[in-house]
């Protein structure tokens, strides 16, 4: 496992914990939600690139792939808001 691995695995933890605790904290459903969405999509976008190899797949892949978690984040935070 190289040293860069072990950074995205301990940011993933990280972020995992964050989610955690902001769901925990006394903060409304809309706020709550739209930050777990972009910390869970954060982590797709890491997961994408380190362990399913998009850092060294060709740029448009790299962009189809930004495309696709940007427009699903939008999709989701837009629902959120609307129905939360």
């Amino acid at each position: 496992m190289t040293r860069r691995m072990v950074v995205v695995w301990l940011v993933l933890l990280v972020a995992t914990v964050v989610s955690l605790s902001v769901e925990q904290g006394n903060v409304g459903a809309k706020v709550t939600g739209v930050v777990v969405t972009v910390i869970a999509l954060f982590k797709v976008r890491l997961i994408g690139q380190q362990f399913m190899g998009l850092r060294e797949a060709v740029r448009p892949l790299q962009l189809a792939f930004d495309a696709y978690v940007t427009v699903v984040a939008v999709v989701l935070i837009t629902i959120q808001l609307a129905f939360a």
